[in-house]
C-alpha cells in the first residue's frame, strides 16, 4: 500500500492496534520524505516489493511530515536532507518529531555532511549515504527499528562506492530508455508514456522489452527491484533519471 501525502492534504491516518502490530511482526510502514519525486517513487516501488514492508507513504514537504508523525501513521522515516535544509534543528525538536517517538534515518549525499551531522546531534539515529545500495538502506532500517543509534564520526564517512564499485552488468542505458524508465518509476502505463513521449505505444513496448532483457527481468517491478538493488541511490541522477 502506497499513499502520497501530497495528494491528500487532508488526509487522517488511523494507528495500528496492539493486536495488528503484534500480526505485523518485524514489518514496518515508511515515510520515504524527499524533494526528488523520482527518488520517492523508485524507492516507493523497492520498499513495496519486500514482505518486511507493510506500507509506504512518501511527503514532499515538512508540514507533510509533521501531519504523519503526529497521526503515528508509520513506523520510520526516511529523510532526505535537501528537504528539511536549514530547519534541521528546529524541525528534528519540534514537538511533532520529539512526541512521537519514530526514528529517523537521514538521507543525504557526502556535500551535506555538516547538515547530516546536525541532524544526527538533534535526534536521528543514523544516516544513509545516496551513494549507497538498496541492501545498506534496509540495513539502516533494521537497526532503527531496533533503536540502534550510532553518532561518531564514521557514521559521517561515507564510503566511496560510487568510484570503486564494478558497473553495473547491462552497461548503459539509451536516452530513450531512460525516457521510458523515467515514466516506469512514475507509475505509468505504457499508453501514457507514449502519449507523454509522443511516440507510439509499440515504441514503448518494444524499449521495454529492451530494458527487460538487458537487466534480465521479466516484470516493471521487478525492473524497478533490480535497478534499486545493484546501482547506488545517487546514480538516478547521473543516469539522469532525476531530470
Amino acid at each position: 500500500m502506497s499513499t502520497m501525502l501530497a495528494s491528500h492534504p487532508q488526509a487522517s491516518f488511523a494507528s495500528f492496534s496492539q493486536s495488528q502490530t503484534e500480526q505485523l511482526g518485524a514489518r514496518y510502514r515508511i515515510l520515504i520524505a524527499s524533494v526528488q519525486a523520482l527518488l520517492r517513487e523508485g524507492l516507493r516501488s523497492a520498499f513495496e516489493s519486500r514482505q518486511e514492508c507493510a506500507a509506504v507513504l512518501e511527503a514532499a514537504s515538512l508540514s507533510q511530515v509533521s501531519r504523519a508523525l503526529e497521526q503515528r501513521a508509520v513506523d520510520v522515516l526516511l529523510l532526505d536532507c535537501d528537504l528539511v535544509g536549514p530547519l534541521a534543528g528546529t524541525f528534528l525538536q519540534s514537538p511533532a518529531v520529539v512526541g512521537s517517538g519514530i526514528p529517523i534515518l537521514i538521507l543525504a549525499s557526502p556535500a551535506n555532511r555538516v547538515l547530516a551531522k546536525q541532524l544526527l546531534s538533534a535526534g536521528a539515529v543514523g544516516v544513509v549515504w545516496n551513494r549507497s545500495g538498496m541492501q545498506d538502506l534496509r540495513i539502516g532500517i533494521r537497526e532503527a527499528m531496533a533503536h540502534r543509534t550510532w553518532r561518531d564520526c564514521r557514521a559521517l564517512c561515507p564510503r566511496e562506492s560510487s568510484h570503486t564499485s564494478a558497473p553495473p552488468p547491462w552497461g548503459r542505458f539509451t536516452d530513450r530508455q531512460k525516457q521510458v524508465l523515467r515514466g516506469v518509476l512514475q507509475g505509468r502505463a505504457n499508453k501514457e508514456i507514449a502519449s507523454f513521449l509522443r511516440v507510439t505505444e509499440v515504441s514503448v513496448k518494444c524499449t521495454m522489452r529492451q530494458l527487460f532483457a538487458k537487466t534480465r527481468t521479466h516484470s516493471r517491478a521487478q525492473l524497478v527491484m533490480v535497478l534499486m538493488e545493484q546501482l547506488p541511490l545517487d546514480a538516478f541522477d547521473e543516469l539522469g533519471l532525476m531530470a
